[in-house]
C-alpha cells in the first residue's frame, strides 16, 4: 500500500484500514512514498520506497497494488510507481482522495498531462471514489475507468469510547474546526463569522486545531477583536483530539473544495452537528437540516447564521447530533465501508484464502504472499 507519512486526512484513512483488520485478511505492506520535509528528504523517502517497491515487484511477492492518490506532486509520483505494476502484469487500485483535483486536472494540466491522468486512471483495475459526487465527475472524464464508491470510515464506538477516557464535558458555547490551516479549509471565513457569532453568543469560543498558517489567523483574530475567543493549539491527535470531540458542542468546517472529510466523519461519530459547505462529498455525509447544516463557501454571513442558530437551540443540536451519530454509524461504519473494499479485492486477486499461484511456464505452484503497495 503506497501512502504519505504527512499528517491529514490520507494518513488517517490509512490508519483506520489497519486498525479494521483488513491487513490480517489481505496481508500488506506499507510504503511511505512521502515526508512532508526538505527536498534532500523527500527525494531519499521516494527513492527508496521505489527501490524497494521493485525489490518486491521482481521477487513477485506483490498480488495488488494499492495507491492513494491525491493531486500534483502526489499523482505524479505515484503513477511511477503504478506504471511499474502494470508493466509487471500486477493488478491496481487508484484510492483517489485529491480534494483539489478538479483544479489540478482543469486548470494545471495541459493536454498532455490531461491524457497522462486519464491513462493512469484508465489502466486501473479500479478507481476507488469517495463519493457518488466524485464518481460522477470521474466517469465524466475517464469514461472507460471502473471507479468504484468506497466511502471514507469512521469507527464511531471507537471515537465514543476515546471520548470517555479523556472524561470531556460537552460545552454549550464550544465551536471546533479541525484541519489545515489555511484559505482552502475556510478557517478566515470562520474568523469573520466569529465577530457576529461573539457578538450575540457570550459562550462562544473556537478551537481551531490544525497545522499552517497560525500566525496570519491569529494577526486577523486580533485585527477583528475575537483573538480572546479563539484557541489554536496546533495540530492534535490522540487524546487530545478525542478531548475535543467531547468538550465541543458543534463543529465547523467551511472548506473550499474537499473530497470527504474524515474530521466531519468524526464529528459525526462523537454526535456533533455539523456547519459545512456544499462541495465535493460533503453532501453525501450531511443533509442540510438533518445532521446539520450546509452552507455556500466563502459566505461568512450564511456560515455565521448557521452557527448561531445552533447555539441557540439545544434541542436542535442534540437531535442534529444524534442524527450525525446514527449516520456515521450506518452509513461510514467499518463493517460497511470495508464490504465493498473486499469484495473488490476478492475479485482481483481472489479472496485472501486463495490456492497458491503457478510459475508461468512450468506449472509448479509458488507460493504468492498477498502484499499491496497504495
Amino acid at each position: 500500500m503506497l501512502c504519505t507519512a504527512a499528517p491529514g486526512g490520507m494518513a488517517e484513512v490509512v490508519a483506520n484500514l489497519r486498525r479494521s483488520g483488513l491487513w490480517e485478511r489481505y496481508p500488506t505492506r506499507l510504503l511511505v512514498t512521502h515526508e512532508r520535509a526538505p527536498l534532500a528528504r523527500r527525494l531519499a523517502v521516494a527513492l527508496r520506497a521505489l527501490a524497494v517497491f521493485a525489490g518486491l515487484l521482481a521477487a513477485r511477492r506483490v498480488a495488488l497494488v494499492h495507491a492513494h492518490v491525491a493531486m500534483r506532486g502526489s499523482f505524479w509520483r505515484k503513477s511511477l510507481f503504478l506504471g511499474l505494476a502494470r508493466a509487471c502484469g500486477v493488478p491496481t487500485v487508484v484510492h483517489l482522495h485529491g480534494s483539489s483535483f478538479v483544479e489540478f486536472y482543469e486548470k494545471e494540466c495541459g493536454p498532455l498531462r490531461r491524457r497522462l491522468v486519464r491513462g493512469t486512471l484508465e489502466g486501473a483495475s479500479a478507481v476507488l471514489a469517495l463519493s457518488e459526487h466524485w464518481r460522477s465527475y470521474l466517469a465524466r472524464i475517464v469514461p472507460a475507468a471502473n471507479v468504484v464508491v468506497v466511502p471514507n470510515m469512521v469507527d464511531a464506538e471507537a471515537v465514543q469510547a476515546d471520548i470517555a477516557r479523556t472524561r470531556a464535558r460537552r460545552s454549550t458555547g464550544g465551536i471546533l474546526f479541525l484541519g489545515e490551516i489555511g484559505k482552502r479549509k475556510g478557517i478566515y471565513d470562520l474568523v469573520y463569522a466569529m465577530t457576529q457569532i461573539c457578538a450575540v453568543h457570550e459562550q462562544a469560543r473556537l478551537v481551531a486545531g490544525g497545522s499552517g498558517e497560525l500566525e496570519r489567523v491569529r494577526q486577523l483574530a486580533r485585527d477583528l477583536g475575537v483573538e480572546e475567543r479563539i484557541a489554536l493549539p496546533g495540530w492534535v491527535d490522540g487524546d487530545a483530539k478525542a478531548r475535543l470531540l467531547g468538550e465541543a458542542a458543534l463543529y465547523v468546517l467551511p472548506s473550499y473544495n474537499e473530497n470527504l472529510p474524515v474530521s466531519i466523519l468524526e464529528a459525526m461519530a462523537a454526535g456533533l452537528p455539523v456547519v459545512s459547505t456544499r462541495v465535493g462529498g460533503i453532501p453525501d455525509a450531511v443533509r442540510h437540516g438533518s445532521e446539520g447544516f450546509l452552507t455556500a463557501p466563502g459566505a461568512p454571513e450564511e456560515l455565521a447564521g448557521c452557527v448561531m442558530r445552533l447555539l441557540g437551540d439545544p434541542e436542535l443540536r442534540e437531535r442534529m447530533g444524534r442524527n450525525a451519530r446514527r449516520r456515521a454509524l450506518e452509513e461510514f461504519s467499518p463493517q460497511v465501508v470495508l464490504a465493498p473494499l473486499e469484495r473488490l479485492y476478492a475479485a482481483i486477486c481472489g479472496p485472501s484464502s486463495a490456492p497458491r499461484a503457478s510459475r508461468p511456464g512450468t506449472g509448479k505452484p509458488e507460493r504468492q504472499t498477498r502484499r499491496k503497495a497504495a
